[in-house]
C-alpha cells in the first residue's frame, strides 16, 4: 500500500506540473525572419497559432512592428485563446545582414506576461535567429531558423524552456505590402510544439508635417 500510495502520488504531482505550467508556453513563437523592416514605415498584423502537444487549442495575437534603426526593430504583440491573456514586446537586432551567400545572423530578445488557468507567467525569452532571403519566380522567400530559450517565473514555479523553430517569409510582387510567414515550433524541453502563421501589412509614416499655406500680399 505505501509503494502504491507514493506511485499515486508522483503521478499527481506531475500531472499537476504539465496542465498548470504548460499552457503559460501556448503564445511563445518567434514569428518574424532576420529582416527588418524599412525605416519611415510601421507593420501591423496577426498570428494565429495551434498548440498541437497536449493540452492543444487555439491562440491569435495582434501585433506591430516599427523600426529603430536600419538593423533593429521592435515588436509588440496582444493575444488571447488557449491562453487567457498574454502581452509582450521584443527588441530585434541584426547586426550581421543578409548580402550575397551571407544569411542574417542576430538575436531577438523579448519579455512576456501571461495567464491561463489562473497561472500567471512572466518570461524573458532570447532567440538567437539565421534567415536568407531566396529570390523564386513565385516571390521572395525568406527561411528561418531559431532557438528560442526562455527563463520563466510562473505562479509557485521558475523553470527553463527551450524550443527550436522553423519557418519562411513570403512576399510577392504584386502585393508589395503585404507578409506571410507559416512556421513550426518544436518543444525541447519545459515548452509546446505548435503551428503558426503571421500576416503583416506595411504603412509608410508621413515623411513631412502639414503643408501651411501662406497669404499673397
Amino acid at each position: 500500500m505505501p509503494t502504491l500510495f507514493c506511485k499515486f502520488r508522483v503521478l499527481q504531482m506531475l500531472t499537476s506540473l504539465t496542465f498548470l505550467s504548460t499552457p503559460a508556453w501556448a503564445l511563445y513563437t518567434t514569428g518574424e525572419s532576420g529582416e527588418v523592416i524599412p525605416e519611415g514605415s510601421y507593420a501591423l498584423g496577426v498570428e494565429p497559432q495551434i498548440v498541437v502537444t497536449s493540452p492543444s487549442g487555439l491562440n491569435l495575437s495582434v501585433l506591430g512592428d516599427y523600426p529603430l534603426t536600419k538593423d533593429s526593430s521592435l515588436r509588440a504583440h496582444i493575444g488571447s485563446g488557449q491562453t487567457t491573456f498574454d502581452l509582450g514586446a521584443s527588441y530585434k537586432w541584426i547586426p550581421i545582414p543578409d548580402y550575397n551567400n551571407q544569411p542574417a545572423f542576430g538575436v531577438k530578445v523579448e519579455a512576456d506576461t501571461n495567464s491561463a488557468n489562473g497561472i500567471t507567467a512572466n518570461a524573458i525569452r532570447v532567440h538567437p535567429l539565421i534567415s536568407k532571403k531566396l529570390d523564386r519566380a513565385e516571390g521572395l522567400f525568406t527561411p528561418y531558423a531559431a532557438l528560442p530559450i526562455s527563463l520563466v517565473s510562473a505562479t509557485g514555479s521558475s523553470y527553463t524552456g527551450l524550443q527550436v523553430v522553423g519557418g519562411s517569409e513570403f512576399q510577392n510582387q504584386s502585393l508589395p505590402k503585404w507578409k506571410f510567414a507559416a512556421e513550426l515550433g518544436l518543444n525541447l524541453t519545459n515548452s509546446v510544439s505548435y503551428i503558426s502563421g503571421v500576416v503583416t501589412y506595411l504603412f509608410d509614416l508621413p515623411t513631412s508635417g502639414p503643408t501651411v499655406k501662406t497669404r499673397k500680399r
